[in-house]
């Protein structure tokens, strides 16, 4: 008896698994589905109610890291380098004395300048105690002041053409390589060494125009180098460029690079990832989506049966995809057995489905009890 009761619950559980199975060939002739009407047995689908989740679109780029500050001196005038006074890479400060020219002749030039400039100011003095004795005229007093205002500004150009003839830091920075050596001489516009600011670095990164609205000054950009790939780095989203290309529809954004550790240099290429705003989205299994060309398409489930939806796809990510538009939090849509359904088709939630197998089975089972205790 015991064998005949169990045989029953499987007979009972078998014989409402998808009773669809007669219908489930239907589904590549899925045109019938609409016309067949309500004659027509179900099909059995899993069934999602679509549900929204926070997303955060991350944007990557490639882009190339530039110094704030870099330039490479050159000399203002020409002769002999007297001395050298750094060493090759060498961190300096801003007015550091790097390269001294032989200057003795602007230096004789600039003691000259001086000797006529006392002078001058010693006549215009005493020319002016003849003056206050109406010894001179006043136009006398006032060609000597004239004198001696030239005389001062002859000062001041020699002593500027003489700090030509030292080469000094215009900022902090670290040098580049030099083959410069004593004794060498030097042209006029002669390049001597590089000057680079390594703290201050900043990036360029391309993005195209439709995120325009989304990115903005301010906002966090994570770079990777393959020079240091297990450190974390980040920029700050300092300006972008008010044009975008008409050639590649992208538009540039300056990222500012502290490098205060000195780990970085201007020329290395970086991975940039940016992360947008985050956004509410619906978000639904990826197995749940078929294509009509390029058009991504879901089937919700309305009044029992199959309606074809078209959905804009932002993301995919696995096994879950995000939507742009096309659905609304609450909407059913079928994400499994979507082979064997075509739009305006009659489908039954195997959930549904389940649950009416597991009663049919129990009322067998009690079936089965209720004889057992009759034929006692």
């Amino acid at each position: 008896m015991k064998l005949l009761k169990n045989s029953l619950i499987l007979l009972a559980s078998l014989s409402f698994i998808p009773g669809a199975f007669a219908s489930g060939g239907s589904g590549q002739g899925g045109n019938q589905g609409s016309n067949a009407g309500s004659n027509a047995r179900s099909v059995v689908v899993d069934v999602q109610t679509v549900q929204a989740h926070t997303w955060q679109e991350q944007l990557t780029a490639l882009g190339n890291v530039y110094a704030r500050n870099q330039i490479t001196l050159t000399s203002k005038v020409a002769g002999s380098i007297n001395k050298i006074n750094f060493t090759d890479s060498q961190t300096v400060g801003a007015g550091y004395p790097l390269i001294e020219i032989d200057s003795r002749f602007e230096q004789a030039k600039l003691q000259e300048a001086k000797a006529k400039l006392l002078d001058d100011e010693r006549r215009l003095n005493e020319m002016q105690l003849l003056e206050a004795k109406k010894a001179i005229s006043q136009s006398e007093l006032q060609a000597q002041e004239a004198l001696v205002e030239q005389s001062r500004a002859a000062v001041d150009a020699a002593a500027t053409t003489l700090s030509f003839y030292t080469l000094k830091a215009p900022f902090d920075g670290v040098l580049g390589l030099s083959d410069l050596s004593p004794g060498q001489y030097v042209r006029t516009g002669d390049a001597l060494v590089t000057l680079t600011d390594l703290e201050h670095l900043y990036v360029d990164l391309n993005f195209p125009d439709k995120y325009l609205s989304q990115i903005n000054t301010g906002m966090t950009v994570d770079l990777q180098f393959d020079a240091w790939p297990n450190l974390h780095f980040t920029a700050t989203i300092s300006s972008l460029d008010p044009v975008v290309s008409m050639e590649s529809r992208n538009f540039k954004v300056r990222s500012e690079l502290n490098n205060a550790e000195g780990l970085l240099r201007p020329g290395l290429l970086t991975q940039a990832t940016l992360s947008l705003t985050p956004e509410s989205v619906i978000t639904i299994p990826t197995s749940s989506i078929f294509y009509r060309g390029p058009q991504a398409f879901v089937y919700r489930v309305i009044d029992n049966k199959a309606v074809e939806q078209a959905v804009n796809t932002l993301q995919i990510v696995g096994e879950k995809t995000y939507i742009r538009s096309g659905l609304t939090v609450g909407d059913e849509i079928i994400t499994a057995g979507i082979s064997k359904v075509s739009n305006g088709i009659i489908v039954t939630p195997s959930s549904a489905m389940n649950n009416h197998n597991r009663q049919l089975a129990q009322q067998s089972v009690e079936s089965v009890e209720n004889n057992e205790v009759l034929t006692q």
